[in-house]
């Protein structure tokens, strides 16, 4: 299948390991369609969701990136069909495009009035040079002006094969989109690619960005083979302050360790990174903390910014950190997540969360999956 392809930056390089994983839950991570056990209720199998609706949607593919600006407005996106849905507090809606769909890896807004979508898309007219790729990076953007199905390309790249894989947005007029050797970023009017200085140019992709202003944009990448491991990939982080972009290389981290990051994310002053070995960094100005806590890809990674944060990854894997303890749990192991968003309403209200992914239904087949988890138990949202 095309996605199958155009993701391999950010999928072919996540590797397994087998080692012991850490934790017991407090919480409870069900199947989907389970209900939260109580002490006066068994748990039982029937399906519990979030509409009314009888129709089984099975669409080839799967979900990887999801973002909202409040429970009653959330997108989710992936390199499958439908390519993007969205969520109005009641139902979800499939958005279809005209031509052939694009193939959307990341998502990111400033509010409910902006939102971009990166990946690939089909070249039109496709080239004739007998290639079977005929897609390239591409942006894509929605204001909230016009219909939830109007999303207008603003950007696509000529060179084949390339794709966006991650896109954060700092402001209306500071967004940035990475990829496959290429950063780029919106200055409110256009896009344009950032010249990196050297070593940075030969880098074969960048996984993953995100930032707290404009002079501290962190980007996430791939260097390469590891002068420490010759047999393995090594990941890297790089920051712009403003000024210069510059390797963070002094933050203590266990580079042959840290492998490939695939996603990062702020909660005040921390950095947070997840890779595809399971690990998971805490990165503030002077202490670095690691750990594993995954036998296999660490995929996602969200805080609310204060006292929580959550990671979720293959096999059915979601984990909450919250006052220095971490609460784990499988899902069901035929599940894969690959991007995460949640909501925290303040005072005493759960945080709610929600995963995208998909589950393996054949070697090369998928079938795309929206959980919800409303601070009690996990619904599936998407297909009803």
């Amino acid at each position: 299948m095309k996605y199958l392809s155009v993701c391999s930056l950010h999928a072919m390089l996540l590797f397994l390991l087998v080692i012991p994983c850490c934790g017991k839950s407090d919480i409870y991570m069900l199947y989907p369609g389970e209900k939260s056990p109580s002490s006066t209720d068994p748990v039982d199998t029937e399906t519990e969701t979030e509409s009314d609706s009888t129709e089984t949607i099975q669409s080839p593919g799967f979900f990887h990136a999801v973002w909202g600006s409040h429970p009653d407005n959330i997108w989710v996106a992936g390199p499958c069909e439908p390519p993007l849905i969205h969520w109005n507090g009641s139902n979800w809606q499939e958005i279809a495009f005209e031509e052939a769909a694009p193939n959307i890896f990341d998502l990111s807004g400033t509010g409910p009035g902006h939102v971009n979508a990166v990946g690939d898309c089909p070249i039109v007219p496709e080239p004739d040079n007998g290639l079977d790729d005929s897609y390239s990076a591409c942006i894509l953007s929605h204001t909230i002006s016009s219909e939830p199905e109007q999303w207008d390309q603003v950007l696509q790249l000529p060179s084949q094969g390339t794709n966006f894989i991650s896109t954060w947005s700092v402001s209306l007029v500071d967004t940035y989109a990475v990829g496959t050797q290429r950063i780029f970023r919106h200055n409110g009017t256009t896009w344009s690619p950032i010249a990196l200085p050297s070593p940075f140019t030969s880098w074969p992709g960048f996984t993953a960005v995100n930032g707290t202003a404009g002079n501290n944009i962190i980007v996430a990448g791939i260097r390469g083979e590891c002068a420490e491991n010759p047999s393995e990939m090594c990941g890297g982080l790089i920051r712009w302050d403003g000024d210069i972009w510059l390797l963070m290389n002094n933050t203590g981290i266990d580079w042959p360790n840290f492998a490939v990051p695939n996603a990062i994310d702020f909660g005040d002053s921390t950095l947070f990174v997840v890779t595809n070995k399971g690990w998971f960094y805490s990165i503030d100005s002077t202490v670095v903390s690691e750990e594993q806590v995954h036998t296999e890809s660490l995929e996602a990674v969200w805080t609310n910014g204060s006292d929580e944060v959550w990671v979720a990854g293959r096999s059915g894997f979601v984990a909450r950190l919250k006052e220095g303890t971490w609460t784990e749990a499988h899902l069901s192991e035929d599940l894969s997540f690959f991007d995460i968003w949640g909501h925290k309403q303040g005072g005493d209200s759960p945080t709610q969360i929600w995963l995208v992914g998909g589950t393996e239904t054949g070697e090369t087949e998928w079938s795309p999956i929206v959980l919800h988890f409303d601070g009690v138990a996990w619904a599936q949202s998407y297909p009803y």
